[in-house]
């Protein structure tokens, strides 16, 4: 049976316009009305039997500081601030244009700036939303599931929701990078980490502890630091590692390839060399790194195929051809180059 806004409007007490304005995002209605249409439209199964087919894919990136823009699919990857964000956006976007389907991209800003639900949610233009990295606001996946919109998380993950997400072994990688910097002799090794307020940081963190552990040596606090995920924040925080309590770090572990640059630039500063003094390895693998001096050891994620990986479920999702939710766990690689 089809439920039409006139049948949620007996329900609600309210007008049909009214109906028709909050499902649309449009209105003013207190944020009770609008509380109480949602939950009314959900549970007569209205969202269930409305499906829209607008031939767009929502893109969300949780990690980006800033005031939210919208961008469509023909917009330069080069504007976006993150390359984890870059790169992956190029998997999606091919698998989006294979199937027909053009993105709407925009990005929320830090956890502590005010914002709005996005108007590609709030007025369901969107067919299904891929949400990539950073501390995903409750509201926003509430929102989703209030009007039943297909969700697929990239690089994070939430623990309140069964909600289908494509992970890299984060723990892994900083095990990995630990254990290879143990296995050249260092005794003494520092990380800079992302903020721990993610579950990426939170999952680096206890790779880079259990790798310490497993090869015989102590986490010291005074060799661990959180950067802002910028150059300047991996300069910043090696500074004051090469001035901890005990002497400095001989290796680094940096959580993020932007932040290694910065900290290698921090050692050369200080009149030390790379690798020889101090070694660093980062994560991500991106093409700053790479094309460092010396070029950065990491460990490599395959952001753009998990792009794709993730696009791919969400047509699933999309076309209803999967209803169970699903996580999937990706093997990241170290990769050894000039810096350790």
């Amino acid at each position: 049976m089809n439920i039409t806004l006139n049948d949620i409007a007996l329900r609600a007490e309210v007008s049909v316009a009214t109906v028709s304005n909050v499902l649309r995002g449009k209105g003013k209605a207190s944020p009770e009305t609008e509380d109480r249409i949602i939950r009314i439209a959900r549970e007569m199964g209205y969202f269930e039997h409305t499906k829209v087919k607008t031939g767009l894919l929502g893109v969300i990136s949780c990690s980006m500081p800033g005031t939210s823009t919208s961008r469509s699919s023909d917009s330069s990857p080069r504007e976006l601030a993150s390359y984890f964000t870059t790169e992956a956006l190029e998997g999606i976007e091919d698998v989006a244009s294979r199937n027909g389907y053009h993105i709407l991209f925009q990005t929320l800003p830090t956890p502590t700036t005010e914002w709005d639900i996005p108007s590609m949610v709030k007025e369901r233009l969107v067919e299904g939303v891929l949400v990539i990295g950073g501390t995903i606001p409750d509201e926003l996946i509430l929102a989703l599931q209030q009007r039943a919109v297909p969700l697929v998380l990239l690089f994070t993950r939430i623990k309140t929701a069964a909600v289908d997400a494509i992970l890299v072994d984060n723990y892994l990688g900083a095990f990995l990078a630990v254990q290879e910097l143990a296995r050249r002799g260092h005794q003494r090794i520092g990380m800079i980490n992302g903020w721990r307020a993610t579950h990426t940081s939170e999952d680096k963190l206890e790779g880079f502890r259990d790798g310490l552990e497993m090869a015989g040596l102590s986490f010291k606090e005074s060799l661990y630091a959180e950067g802002d995920f910028t150059l300047s924040g991996g300069h910043r925080q090696t500074q004051q590692l090469l001035h901890a309590t005990g002497g400095p770090p001989s290796a680094i572990f940096v959580g993020d390839d932007v932040m290694a640059v910065g900290a290698i630039k921090a050692i050369k500063e200080a009149g030390l060399k790379v690798p020889e003094d101090v070694a660093v390895i980062g994560f991500g693998d991106s093409a700053i790194g790479a094309s460092w001096d010396p070029p950065l050891s990491t460990i490599r994620v395959p952001k753009r195929q998990m792009g794709a990986m993730a696009a791919e479920r969400l047509l699933k999702l999309c076309r209803c051809e999967t209803r169970e939710s699903m996580t999937l766990m990706i093997a990241p690689e170290l990769i050894l180059r000039g810096s350790c």
